[in-house]
């Protein structure tokens, strides 16, 4: 459900929120995690992507994963399950990625 999605189908209403809410920067960095989680086969807990976050050079907090995850959940750029599934990046969240890899964003 993408409750942020603005009427042309674009980002910029996902842009401004995430910007404002958790930065660009470290919705990239989660959201390019959950990608090579993805095509690793592997989980992405919270945890598991604080340490991945690190190794990359983006040092988050767990709390601020978890506020960042929250931020991407709502706006469908993220989907995570009940219990220990962790988090997995939506298709819509694959697209949000590439836009902001070839710098669509303001």
């Amino acid at each position: 459900h993408d409750l942020l999605q603005d009427d042309q189908g674009g980002f910029s209403r996902e842009r401004e929120v995430l910007a404002a809410q958790c930065g660009l920067g470290r919705a990239r960095s989660i959201l390019g995690a959950l990608l090579d989680a993805a095509l690793e086969d592997r989980g992405a807990g919270r945890k598991r992507l604080e340490a991945d976050l690190a190794t990359r050079g983006t040092g988050c907090t767990e709390s601020e994963v978890r506020a960042a995850l929250k931020a991407l959940k709502q706006a469908g750029l993220v989907h995570s399950g009940p219990g220990r599934h962790g988090s997995v990046l939506t298709p819509r969240g694959q697209l949000f990625l590439e836009s902001l890899d070839r710098g669509l964003y303001g």
